[in-house]
C-alpha cells in the first residue's frame, strides 16, 4: 500500500481504528468508507478486500512518516518530540502537514513542520479523538 494515499478512520459498527483507502460511494451521501486490503502473501490473487463505514470526523490521511516506534503518523495524532516542551497535533494546512504545538501563547510560535533531521525524536502518544485529555492537560 502506498502510504501517501493511506487513510485511517474509526469504524461506525465497532469503534475500531482501520487503515486503508478512503472513498465515498456517492457524491451526495453522508456515508464515508475505507477500503482495506489485507494479504498474507505477495500474490495479488490472495488479497482480501473489505469495506467499512467510518465516522467522517475521524478520517485522517497518512503523512508518510513513521515515529520512533515505526508507527505511521496520521492527521489527528498527538505527538511528543524530544527537545520540545509542548506536545503537538498533526494537522493539514493549505499544502503541507504541520505539527501544531499546544500550550504556546502566540500563533507564530506554535507550528513546526516535518523538517526534522531525525524522526526518532517523534513519538505518537495518542490522538485527538480517543485522547483529548492529553491536550487539556497542556
Amino acid at each position: 500500500m502506498n502510504s501517501r494515499y493511506l487513510c485511517r478512520g474509526k469504524r461506525l459498527d465497532n469503534g475500531e481504528w482501520i487503515e486503508g483507502y478512503y472513498y465515498n460511494i456517492q457524491e451526495n451521501t453522508t456515508k464515508h468508507y475505507i477500503l482495506c486490503y489485507k494479504s498474507n502473501t505477495f500474490h495479488i490473487m490472495n488479497v482480501t478486500k473489505t469495506i467499512h463505514e467510518i465516522d467522517p470526523k475521524t478520517i485522517g490521511q497518512c503523512t508518510g512518516i513513521e515515529d520512533r516506534n515505526c508507527k505511521l503518523i496520521f492527521e489527528g495524532h498527538i505527538l511528543r518530540m524530544a527537545g520540545v516542551e509542548h506536545i503537538g497535533v498533526v494537522e493539514w494546512h493549505e499544502y503541507e502537514y504541520l505539527i501544531v504545538l499546544h500550550g504556546e501563547d502566540t500563533p507564530f510560535d506554535n507550528v513546526l513542520d516535518f523538517d526534522f533531521d531525525d524522526y526518532n525524536d517523534i513519538e505518537i502518544i495518542g490522538n485527538i479523538h480517543d485522547n483529548p485529555e492529553l491536550l487539556e492537560s497542556e
